[in-house]
């Protein structure tokens, strides 16, 4: 269960004041909200959906997934002594419904900081990322955000826990929206990141990352060699977005490929989906059922769903 927390005065008070001075902060929180709502209502579908798949039958005592013959079994006067039967003693052929892996996978999400993703285009990233990030945490999955820049340029990793205290998280959750380097792109410096983090890590439960970039940027043979044996190893899978581009060096290394155009038309869209469906095949414990909002605001304050839940 989630631990109610309450923002110091002061910090709410400097969070009011950044959306107020920063255009680029307000942008981010709107979309982040937006996101986080259509990302909800596909994964709640697709849970409603999934909870319904049958993989097999089984013997049990749940009459609600009993089969039809044995419930007939019931409406028969002269058999009904028998279906209590196999009720007590576990016997009752039923479905068999598909159920989530209990371990939760990591989340890393690589977001370009680069001079070329100034604007939109890194309002968009950072908004997608946190909700994916907001989601991931919700069901017990650690997250971790770098930003990157440049070979020579020092990566911001920033990583959020499922046991963050709310002030924490906000203070991390701003550090990432209001964090911008510029300058140039290398790949191979947040993704050889990536793998340290992962190979210290040794998850071998699997680990899912997003590489968000506009720009284009040579991978060795070498590390492509080392990033692919590093996949098999720990399952890791790779989605990348390329804004306005073509994935190219990342297509070797990469699960699927998404393109944007600069316009970033489909970017709800996808976002969305990067929401549900990123996290969804991945191996996550079953979601708990959704607090109710500790305010009766019809849009969230900025960031404030990156606080725990009430229990």
């Amino acid at each position: 269960p989630g631990e109610e927390t309450r923002l110091p005065p002061e910090m709410k008070l400097q969070l009011m004041r950044n959306l107020v001075r920063n255009p680029r902060l307000r942008r981010i929180a709107l979309l982040f909200g937006r996101y986080r709502r259509m990302g909800l209502r596909d994964r709640e579908l697709k849970a409603l959906l999934a909870s319904e798949e049958v993989v097999d039958f089984v013997q049990g005592g749940e009459v609600a997934r009993a089969l039809a013959g044995e419930l007939s079994n019931f409406a028969m006067r002269e058999r009904e002594d028998l279906f209590y039967a196999k009720v007590v003693t576990h016997q009752l052929l039923i479905y068999e419904l598909w159920q989530r892996h209990p371990r939760p996978r990591p989340v890393y999400l690589c977001l370009d900081n680069s001079g070329s993703m100034s604007g939109e285009k890194e309002i968009w990233a950072k908004a997608a990322a946190l909700a994916l990030a907001h989601m991931a945490l919700h069901r017990g999955r650690s997250v971790e955000i770098v930003l990157f820049g440049d070979a020579a340029d020092p990566l911001r990793v920033v990583s959020l826990l499922p046991e963050d205290k709310g002030a924490t998280r906000l203070e991390k959750v701003l550090d990432v929206a209001s964090y911008f380097l510029g300058g140039g792109t290398d790949f191979q410096k947040p993704l050889a990141h990536v793998l340290d983090a992962i190979q210290a890590a040794e998850e071998t439960a699997g680990n899912d990352v997003l590489f968000v970039s506009d720009g284009l940027c040579p991978l060795s043979d070498e590390f492509v060699g080392r990033f692919r044996n590093a996949k098999t190893r720990y399952d890791i899978r790779l989605t990348t977005v390329v804004i306005g581009g073509e994935a190219l060096s990342l297509a070797r290394i990469s699960d699927s490929v998404h393109r944007l155009e600069e316009s970033l038309e489909a970017g709800n869209e996808l976002a969305a989906q990067f929401a549900s469906t990123f996290l969804e095949r991945a191996a996550e414990p079953r979601a708990r059922p959704r607090a109710r909002s500790r305010s009766n605001r019809a849009q969230p304050l900025v960031f404030d769903h990156f606080l725990p839940e009430s229990p």
